[in-house]
């Protein structure tokens, strides 16, 4: 099918929730009629010139049906979840009299607002086609590729096919968020980790090793006690910096 005829086919679309809503109720009674008709042909062998205008017939009802869905489901998604605010609906003229005419009062009563779970069991349609609905809106690209793939290989495009696609996108998102969000953890822990190694070599470069603090500090260590708690200390020090002095030493940047 040219790009004219698609063209045409979506502007003649219903605009509407309710017309929309009959043309996919209808025309996926009459999807399944044709598709019923074509295995009836190639059952009886009929010509295949009268198979292939049927098949047609029916990849672009099905095209049709796919392109109306996107449709309700953009109207859909516009739809507050909890309390409709329909637009499309008419105003309710109210006039009150009083008494004499000098009392007359007219006003404007805004009709009942639905929810937009009443507006889809209205237009006959479930929850979860809802849902299936602004899931193609949301992929309108995963439709058009559908629909040309089905067109290359002769066959019917299917909304099962593009809601898979849509999940494994969505799947695939994810994944893609999962592994920035850990991207982005593990670089602030290795940006912790080395500013706290840095910090600690700064601080032992600032040590005074000289006799005279030495001393000092050895005379402030006159507990026994004191005095080996620091040579504890002082081993388990050295050897965290033998180990990042060798560490260092093997790195190759």
């Amino acid at each position: 099918m040219d790009n004219s005829k698609i063209e045409k086919c979506k502007s003649d679309l219903p605009v509407t929730l309710e017309d929309l809503s009959k043309f996919i109720l209808v025309g996926r009674e009459k999807l399944a009629s044709v598709r019923a008709e074509i295995r009836a042909i190639e059952k009886l062998k009929l010509a295949q010139a009268v198979r292939d205008q049927k098949k047609e017939e029916c990849r672009m009802l099905a095209e049709a049906l796919l392109d109306a869905e996107v449709k309700i489901g953009e109207l859909l998604k516009n739809i507050p979840t909890a309390q409709g605010t329909r637009n499309d609906l008419t105003s309710v003229h109210r006039c009150t009299e009083v008494g004499n005419a000098s009392n007359h009062t007219c006003e404007n009563l805004s009709p009942p607002q639905k929810t937009k779970s009443q507006i889809v069991k209205n237009l006959n349609f479930t929850t979860d086609q809802q849902k299936r609905f602004e899931i193609l809106a949301d992929n309108k690209d995963l439709v058009e590729q559908v629909k040309a793939e089905a067109r290359e290989n002769n066959k019917l495009p299917t909304r099962s096919k593009v809601l898979d696609l849509a999940q494994e996108r969505k799947k695939n998102e994810q994944e893609r968020r999962l592994n920035v969000a850990a991207s982005h953890d593990y670089h602030t822990f290795c940006t912790a980790a080395a500013k706290k190694f840095s910090n600690i070599l700064s601080e032992i470069r600032k040590l005074e090793v000289d006799d005279k603090h030495l001393k000092a500090w050895a005379d402030h260590l006159n507990d026994p006690l004191n005095l080996k708690n620091e040579q504890r200390k002082s081993n388990e020090a050295v050897a965290k910096i033998m180990k990042i002095n060798n560490f260092l030493k093997g790195l190759s940047i």
